[in-house]
């Protein structure tokens, strides 16, 4: 019997949605800071990709971690995680 490659994982899906209860004023808040720390994983090769939901209700990224753990300390460096905003 041939043994099968197992995959190395290179990229971590993350969606990134507000709790429920945190307002729309609330999200819009932090939103500048978010947008400029999102910006910088970017650069720094930490997030590989990032889409907004179409229905307007979170975020997308294609994260350049091996791990889940890796990806949620990504994550929780985000000022909507900082401020509890994120339903991750």
């Amino acid at each position: 019997m041939p043994s099968v490659a197992i995959p190395k994982t290179t990229e971590v899906l993350v969606i990134l949605t507000p709790r429920q209860g945190v307002t729309f004023q609330q999200v819009m808040a932090v939103i500048p800071a978010e947008i400029l720390a999102t910006v910088n994983l970017y650069l720094d090769g930490k997030i590989r990709q990032w889409y907004s939901r179409g229905d307007g209700k979170g975020v997308i990224f294609l994260l350049d971690a091996k791990t889940e753990e890796e990806a949620r300390a990504i994550m929780e460096t985000l000022p909507l995680a900082k401020g509890a905003v994120d339903g991750s």
